[in-house]
């Protein structure tokens, strides 16, 4: 499997692929004019947005059905807000400077870094804005409605335990909405963290300072829960339950990382840095905490990301060979990857729409690539199969017969809320454009009405960013989730960020530079402005 011929351009080649000196003056203004409308108008747009939030004229939601929470937190930054600032502004410089000179190993190694962290000081800056985040934390994490896992996990007692409830019941009608709609390793995750934390002094010391950092006495900790849920907490398991969330939370920073991943194994190293800056400032990734979602972003990436290089690696191409050994290795990770994603979450199931566009065209397109592919897909498939095989025989836990409870349970709790499908089919996409920001919303339409206008030469890299708009449209249109899909979608959102650096303005050094730095720092305006105007999590 070959990654997007794009990958073959000179760095002097304008966006349909022909170099500049090719065209008249005329024409080569013309192209860099529309090139620089897009950042231009998602600028534009996040600042109309910006003020209609503050205003709060935005529309967010359908009033009596579901609607985001409006507050108002001031927009002065803090020391740890600006350090994230800072850090992801110097993310986007380092990368437009090396893909200038062109980037070597070690120099597109630090500007993934760079990053990564930039995210996470990003999520933690805007986290630290609240006055009283941890404690806010530590309640939405006992709250039985808006994060039920901790005290399902303290409930259970122990896996075994946890995994018979399933086991005897799998539409567990009788557990709060989000229970009744996830598998069981969010749960498990909370049950073992909790028994971590609690058998360690320096954890357990650190998880009573989030409380103590929060203005309130550690040993107070259990009022927190009270009204939150039935169960008896201790104030260490409430202290423990906001460090376990807070971890878990932080997980996602490391999006960038994973969607470099997979966004080298098909597009041009161009492309996939400017993806991976584009990943770090995603609105919805930065502004939501507590967070189990990102950590579901970080899994779908990397189990597709490894099954794309697997591909690739047990394949070869003209510029190096086939490694067997790796590429096994790789598609192994790959089925244990995903197998944990399924368990996570059954909606990364809609990743595999991307990824399988990609491996079916590898398939029908590329004859030399089909035996590698095969394997590939068969490794992983393997590993995937063999991993709920296990799990089966080991506790009679079947994900199939949960999956079927689960879209029962789905179909149920979105009759009983009484969302309107045919309206929320149009809002979810508003609500999922909300969450990615204007500016990378405007940015991936051009890109996809790019790739559409050529998809009699489509590559691997237009099939992956084509699929994950089909992947979000199906979605959509199941009717399956029917609002709050701009905290819920999120995995999909760093494939919307692939497919922005398919439009005009990534092509060349000129406006692939201004167009990176103008759509990070209309992302990051968007986030803090959209962080301190609603309320991502309910308590």
């Amino acid at each position: 499997m070959t990654r997007s011929t794009d990958s073959t351009r000179s760095l002097d080649c304008g966006g349909d692929g022909a170099p500049d000196g090719a065209h008249t003056v005329t024409g080569a203004d013309g192209r860099a004019t529309a090139a620089y409308s897009v950042p231009a108008v998602g600028l534009v747009a996040t600042i109309a947005a910006c003020i209609l939030l503050r205003m709060h004229l935005m529309p967010l939601g359908v009033p009596g059905q579901w609607y985001w929470p409006l507050r108002v937190i001031p927009l002065v930054p803090t020391v740890s807000m600006l350090q994230g600032l800072i850090l992801v502004v110097l993310a986007a410089a380092y990368v437009i400077s090396i893909l200038r000179s062109g980037p070597r190993r070690a120099q597109v190694a630090l500007a993934v870094a760079l990053c990564t962290l930039g995210c996470g000081a990003m999520m933690m800056g805007l986290y630290s804005a609240e006055r009283y985040g941890h404690l806010r934390t530590a309640q939405v994490t006992c709250s039985i409605s808006a994060l039920p896992y901790f005290g399902a996990a303290i409930e259970a007692g122990s896996l075994q335990a946890l995994v018979d409830e399933y086991v005897k019941d799998y539409t567990r009608d009788a557990q709060p909405e989000r229970l009744r709609t996830h598998p069981p390793a969010t749960t498990a995750y909370y049950m073992l963290a909790r028994r971590a934390i609690l058998a360690s002094e320096w954890l357990t010391g650190l998880a009573r300072g989030l409380i103590a950092r929060g203005g309130l006495p550690p040993e107070y900790a259990g009022r927190l829960a009270i009204g939150r849920t039935a169960l008896k907490l201790t104030s260490d398991d409430v202290a423990a339950g906001a460090l376990a969330s807070v971890f878990i939370t932080l997980l996602g920073a490391l999006t960038p990382a994973a969607c470099f991943l997979l966004a080298t194994a098909v597009l041009p190293l161009r492309h996939a840095l400017q993806a991976t800056v584009l990943s770090a400032v995603i609105p919805s990734l930065l502004i939501v905490a507590p967070s189990i979602e990102g950590f579901a972003v970080v899994l779908a990436l990397s189990s597709s990301g490894a099954l794309l290089w697997a591909a690739r690696l047990a394949t070869g191409d003209a510029e190096a060979p086939a490694r067997r050994p790796v590429a096994l290795a790789l598609a192994l990770l790959s089925g244990l990857l995903w197998a944990a994603a399924i368990l996570w979450t059954v909606g990364l199931l809609a990743i595999a729409l991307p990824v399988g566009a990609v491996l079916v065209r590898s398939l029908l397109v590329e004859r030399d690539a089909r035996g590698g592919t095969l394997l590939a897909l068969g490794v992983a498939c393997a590993g995937f199969l063999g991993v709920h095989a296990v799990i089966y025989l080991v506790s009679g836990y079947s994900l199939p017969l949960h999956l079927v409870g689960i879209m029962s349970s789905q179909r149920d709790i979105m009759a009983a809320a009484g969302r309107d499908r045919l309206t929320w089919t149009w809002m979810n996409l508003y609500d999922f454009a909300l969450f990615l920001g204007p500016a990378l919303t405007i940015a991936a339409v051009a890109g996809t009405v790019r790739l559409v206008r050529s998809i009699r030469t489509a590559d691997a890299g237009a099939w992956l960013c084509l699929g994950g708009v089909a992947a979000l449209v199906l979605l959509d249109l199941s009717g399956t989730t029917r609002g709050e899909v701009g905290r819920i979608w999120v995995f999909l959102m760093p494939f919307f960020a692939l497919t922005a650096t398919r439009a005009a303005w990534a092509e060349s050094p000129p406006q692939g530079a201004l167009g990176l730095a103008i759509l990070t720092i209309a992302q990051v305006i968007y986030a803090v402005v959209l962080y301190a105007s609603i309320v991502p999590v309910g308590v």
